[in-house]
């Protein structure tokens, strides 16, 4: 799989009886899939993998070639391009009044060998929407805007979501002059190779950017929706996450001149450190409490020598119900007895520590009203993935649709979803926006402001 699956004659799959009836005629919004065919085929070719996955990384040159495919796509569809403080893209149409726009969007950065789909449906379809909406006539009362996020993915920096955050004003001088990659880079130099001034990142202020309502469409990476063969899922909260950094450091030594009694083995504590994540987070038996250790680096690194050191990145990620603190300090405390009773060090920096999001009752009560008048069924569901929408939710009011990954599967070049259901998150997407555009002063978030320009 390479790219978005033909247009027309894919199996329609049936459906289950976990969909909300239709309740009026469907809203006629055109989309067209052939052409978002065409967009699909050329952004998945900007990065591609031996493997055939994505490999636009955060801040490499296949990700600058892809946002360059992004602005030239926005300029090609008519819309007012330009480029915020936080280096995200916006492709913008004005509506018949001012106020505050409604935004949808995604990414355009991948994993390493990730799938083709992750970002793009909800950058690329959001892009198509506007295009529809121009050539059915439609122009709604606050303007549309799509916006092409900058680095939303885990990155070298082991922070995701960086255009987000800028947008939002949740980036500190520290941080960017602090946080460095392996190779010793800053946070600041990376974003400069992009075309990012930190000065101008550093004067957002919180609030500074708002929108009526943000609503992003992107692919679940999780099997619910696959396995209910549901079409669609209405997401209620955004799961938190939580980064860390844990280093055992121990000593380096001949291993065959130290014997076993002798060592003070990094990697043999780090390997316990990761099973004790496995058992603690296992033992919560829910779904809304997972642990995972992603990365693990290994020095000096040679077949003959003891790990003198191990670096692993922890994750952890939890529902707004479940506080993270609770399996964090029970991992901390299994790290901590292991150090002690093998004789290494222990270090445990915070990368990140994102708080889980609920997502906009009101927006969320427009998109099912959309679905329902379309006659879609659907799923009201969280999202275990962190997304570029729960940040907006601090100053903005937001949705998401999720549209069902074949087997679950995402960060992968398997990723796949059918282009029948990408039709249907994409016309619901469409009718959602255009009914939050052209909704009354009852305003979302209950506030309206001036509109920001270009």
């Amino acid at each position: 799989m390479n790219s978005l699956p033909p247009a027309s004659g894919l199996p329609v799959a049936s459906r289950s009886a976990a969909a909300h009836p239709a309740r009026s005629e469907p809203l006629p919004i055109p989309v067209r899939l052939e052409r978002l065919q065409a967009d699909f085929e050329a952004f998945a070719a900007i990065g591609r993998t031996a493997a055939g996955g994505s490999g636009r990384l955060a801040f490499s040159e296949a990700d600058r070639q892809g946002r360059a495919f992004i602005r030239e796509r926005m300029a090609a569809a008519g819309l007012e391009v330009y480029e915020d403080p936080a280096g995200n893209i916006h492709g913008y149409r004005p509506g018949r009044e001012g106020g505050l726009r409604v935004a949808t969007g995604s990414h355009s950065d991948s994993v390493e060998n990730g799938g083709h789909f992750d970002g793009a449906v909800g950058l690329l379809g959001g892009l198509e929407v506007l295009r529809a909406l121009r050539e059915a006539g439609i122009v709604t009362r606050r303007g549309l805007e799509v916006i092409s996020f900058l680095a939303e993915e885990p990155n070298r920096f082991g922070l995701s979501c960086i255009g987000s955050r800028g947008l939002c004003g949740r980036l500190s001088r520290r941080l960017l002059e602090e946080r460095r990659d392996p190779e010793g880079r800053t946070l600041a130099e990376a974003l400069r190779s992009m075309g990012v001034s930190p000065e101008a990142l550093l004067a957002v202020q919180p609030g500074d950017f708002r929108c009526h309502a943000f609503v992003e469409v992107h692919v679940e990476q999780g099997r619910t929706l696959y396995d209910r063969k549901v079409p669609l899922g209405l997401v209620t909260d955004i799961v938190g996450a939580y980064r860390y950094r844990v280093r055992f450091v121990g000593q380096a030594d001949h291993a065959g001149g130290t014997p076993m009694d002798r060592r003070r083995d990094a990697l043999a504590a780090a390997a316990e450190g990761v099973l004790a994540v496995e058992r603690i987070c296992r033992g919560y038996h829910t779904r809304d409490i997972v642990g995972t250790v992603g990365v693990l680096r290994v020095v000096p690194g040679a077949i003959n020598v003891i790990p003198g050191e191990c670096e692993m990145i922890l994750e952890v990620r939890g529902r707004a119900h479940f506080p993270k603190s609770i399996p964090v300090a029970e991992i901390r405390a299994a790290f901590e007895e292991t150090a002690r009773r093998r004789g290494v060090a222990l270090e445990m920096e915070t990368l990140m520590e994102d708080e889980s999001r609920m997502v906009s009752p009101l927006v969320l009560e427009t998109i099912a009203s959309c679905a329902e008048a379309l006659g879609y069924p659907y799923l009201r569901m969280p999202s275990r993935t962190g997304h570029d929408a729960m940040h907006l939710a601090e100053h903005s009011p937001v949705g998401m649709i999720f549209l069902p990954s074949r087997e679950g599967i995402g960060h992968h070049p398997a990723e796949w979803t059918d282009g029948e259901d990408i039709e249907k998150g994409l016309r619901l997407l469409a009718a959602s926006l255009v009914r939050l555009a052209d909704e009354d002063e009852r305003s979302t978030n209950g506030r309206e402001a001036a509109p920001r320009r270009p």
